[in-house]
């Protein structure tokens, strides 16, 4: 019961330090890290969970009634393969930014990463584990795997 109530009290100081999420109806368990929160754009009725990592440096985009599960990782930023073999011995290898767009009704599961540049369509749920590597196009759809693949679609016609 005391834990309960400590964890209640630290996620509601939590979100009194980040104002941008104030308004929002944001369900938060735990405590998200959040990097660069300025260039976080987060819709109405989102939930984040325990150990979300949100990397926004790149810009993030979030729409409305995503959850945002256990572990999930959203990437905005990694390092520059293009010239990889010329810049192995240099000590600061070149960085690439690229905006990440969740749109509504999104459900991402356990574990997954989305990487920069990636854009999830409507209503798509991105199952366990999934590696986001390219845009998800097809609303509606159940995406998994290594990298993410459709899998079936969740709403039969």
């Amino acid at each position: 019961m005391v834990v309960k109530i400590c964890d209640k009290f630290r996620r509601l100081v939590w979100l009194f330090f980040h104002p941008r999420l104030w308004g929002k109806h944001v369900s938060i368990q735990g405590i998200p890290k959040i990097s660069s929160i300025k260039n976080l754009t987060l819709g109405r009725y989102v939930s984040i969970n325990e150990k979300v990592l949100i990397q926004c440096v790149g810009g993030v985009f979030i729409g409305d009634y995503v959850t945002i599960s256990y572990m999930c990782t959203i990437l905005t930023t990694g390092l520059d393969t293009n010239d990889y073999p010329n810049q192995y011995e240099k000590k600061y290898r070149a960085h690439v930014f690229d905006s990440v767009t969740i749109e509504d009704g999104v459900w991402l599961c356990t574990g997954v990463k989305v990487m920069p540049g990636v854009r999830i369509a409507r209503g798509i749920i991105v199952g366990a584990g999934a590696v986001v590597t390219k845009d998800l196009e097809k609303e509606g759809w159940l995406y998994a795997g290594v990298p993410a693949k459709p899998i079936k679609p969740l709403f039969k016609d």
